[in-house]
């Protein structure tokens, strides 16, 4: 299991809340145009999807999901989200429940290691180069990163991102863990 989804399942496993990636959408497109699912081919169809849709599309198409859980009451921590359309998209989803942006930030040394080391859809240093400069040029991550009210910065062990983002929710809910 890759190495980012294991230090987010941890929120399932405390009974906190749901996950939704926003790249899962990026994937099922990819693999409905019977492409392979590689960097490139993922940074294309996340381009093109953005500008047959607009800036906040991967948001449009993940929004039944997250509005479902919502509905049933369950927490929902939204990941990848790389334009602040896609924030704001997702504000309007979340009827009575509070919206809160997150920024988890790792240097380009340690995402590089983790994610040539990861099983599915590993990257190479330059394929994660040219996927940066296309989430940072082109679809305004920054912006985003910028925006958020919280930040946790993932450099160190699994179990202590875990630690942060217990920390975070205790912060944001004021509910305690366990």
């Amino acid at each position: 299991m890759p190495e980012k989804r294991r230090r987010f399942d941890h929120l399932k496993k405390l009974g906190l809340g749901e996950k939704v990636y926003l790249g899962d959408t990026v994937l099922d497109e990819v693999r409905a145009r019977g492409l392979w699912p590689n960097s490139e081919n993922e940074r294309l169809v996340r381009l093109s999807l953005r500008s047959e849709r607009g800036r906040g599309a991967l948001a449009t198409l993940a929004a039944p999901t997250v509005l479902a859980l919502l509905r049933k009451g369950v927490n929902v921590l939204v990941d990848a989200i790389f334009e602040i359309e896609e924030y704001r998209h997702l504000e309007t989803c979340c009827e009575n429940s509070t919206p809160v942006l997150l920024a988890i930030e790792a240097s380009f040394e340690t995402r590089a290691h983790r994610l040539r080391l990861r099983v599915e859809r590993p990257l190479t240093r330059e394929e994660l180069r040219i996927r940066d400069e296309t989430e940072i040029d082109r679809l305004g991550t920054g912006a985003v990163m910028a925006g958020a009210r919280y930040k946790i910065v993932n450099e160190r062990s699994i179990r202590s991102f875990q630690i942060d983002l217990e920390q975070f929710w205790k912060t944001t809910t004021g509910s305690a863990i366990g």
